[in-house]
């Protein structure tokens, strides 16, 4: 519902339960190509689903 509402370019829905704005985003760790983890400003890590992680990590080049 809410990644209907919000702007895509700042906003990307990186599973069913997590929506992440990109700006938070501090450190991006992956340890095998099937593993995606975002570590935002505030310390929490987030998983990114197998079927986002080349969405994510799309935005993530744009942004940086």
């Amino acid at each position: 519902l809410f990644d209907k509402i919000l702007p895509k370019e700042v906003f990307v829905r990186v599973s069913r339960s997590f929506l992440v704005r990109i700006k938070e985003v501090s450190v991006c760790k992956s340890d095998t190509r099937k593993y995606l983890m975002l570590v935002l400003h505030n310390g929490q890590q987030v998983e990114v689903s197998r079927r986002k992680k080349s969405l994510v990590k799309k935005h993530l080049l744009q942004t940086s």
